[in-house]
């Protein structure tokens, strides 16, 4: 039973509800409520449907959530009205429809195939809450749709990478962005945790490397350089790719130095320098070095008895200006990449120091 206080207009109007026994009340006012989705920064809207294995266990992670407050709101007991749909669509940046678990009995009988409105849609969501596709995770900065329920923990590295910046600590977390926050939200208007919930809506973690950075770049719009960066930060924090690791699987890490000159000078310094080495870092060449040049570029290559390849990639960067960068490819492990890292930045220096 619905009831209305009488003299007062109630088209059109926001509402508040309170609940009187048994008895609801619709309270109809004109002046502006909270809306639903307006956090604080350490407030967590975590929406469910407790009928749902999936999501109890999603509900159970967030519980454990880094130093946040969490606002649940169980969708198979708690009414949502259109506008506050409308709100949650704006907030994961989607379409109505998009609300909609499309795996489900409900969408696949009266909705896929259909042309039918967003306010059409918008009442079948109040009428189906079921239909809402959930779990949901909803912060001041984003909101995401959570794919699997250990995805929670994930957002709380985030969150822990977040509060360490703020305390201005040099640690770190594994699995986080190594780019700043600041340099990411400068260069693409977004921030860390806004990519990660945005690769989360697209369903990001079904996708291969290759399709991930294709959609940053055709979809979001942002530059190459960043659709991969962006990729392989969201593949880390997912556990799909370590430190070093590529997208193929394998592990490589790189080193480089600016020099004075131009390309064939440094090239001949770095021979000159190498000559009569036959091993880096104790192993073993497995052939001889070889040369070869481009317009833009002279490389230095030779591979290892370990079976990792070596390529030495030498570009103008100005006038006279040229960068000397060291690339390690197909190496066994996160240690070696770390490893070698280290050498090759000595090594680096050492070259440096002699010209």
């Amino acid at each position: 039973m619905q009831i209305s206080l009488k003299g007062i207009k109630i088209a059109n109007r926001p509402y508040l509800r309170a609940r009187l026994g048994v008895l609801y009340i619709n309270f109809y006012t004109s002046k502006p409520i909270r809306i639903m989705f307006e956090l604080g920064k350490n407030e967590i809207k975590f929406l469910y449907n407790s009928n749902k294995m999936e999501d109890k266990e999603a509900y159970a992670y967030a519980l454990t959530l880094h130093k946040h407050t969490i606002n649940e709101l169980d969708v198979s007991k708690n009414d949502m009205t259109p506008t506050q749909f409308s709100e949650l669509a704006k907030k994961l940046d989607t379409r109505i429809i998009d609300l909609f678990d499309k795996d489900s009995d409900y969408f696949k009988k009266n909705i896929q195939g259909k042309d039918i409105v967003e306010s059409d849609l918008l009442t079948l969501l109040v009428k189906e809450k079921s239909a809402l596709k959930t779990p949901i995770l909803i912060t001041e900065e984003m909101a995401t749709v959570l794919a699997y329920p250990r995805d929670t923990i994930s957002m709380d590295m985030v969150f822990q990478k977040q509060d360490l910046k703020e305390e201005k600590t040099n640690k770190t977390v594994m699995g986080t962005p190594s780019v700043s926050e600041e340099s990411v939200q400068k260069a693409t208007g977004r921030s860390w945790v806004a990519w990660f919930a945005f690769l989360n809506n697209i369903e990001a973690e079904k996708l291969p490397h290759k399709e991930i950075a294709a959609t940053l770049y055709e979809q979001a719009g942002v530059s190459g350089w960043w659709a991969q960066s962006i990729t392989v930060a969201y593949e880390r924090m997912i556990g799909r790719r370590e430190v070093g690791q590529s997208c193929v699987g394998g592990f490589r890490t790189s080193a480089g130095k600016t020099f004075s000159g131009t390309m064939d000078k440094v090239l001949i310094d770095w021979q000159e320098f190498v000559k009569g080495i036959d091993r880096f870092n104790e192993v073993p060449f497995n052939n001889l070095p070889q040369t070869s040049e481009t317009e833009k570029w002279r490389y230095w290559r030779v591979g290892l008895r370990d079976g990792s390849l070596l390529s030495v990639n030498i570009n103008q960067k100005s006038t006279d200006k040229v960068l000397l960068a060291v690339n390690h490819e197909k190496l066994a492990d996160a240690q070696s990449v770390k490893d070698w890292k280290e050498y090759w930045k000595s090594f680096l220096k050492q070259f440096d120091d002699q010209f």
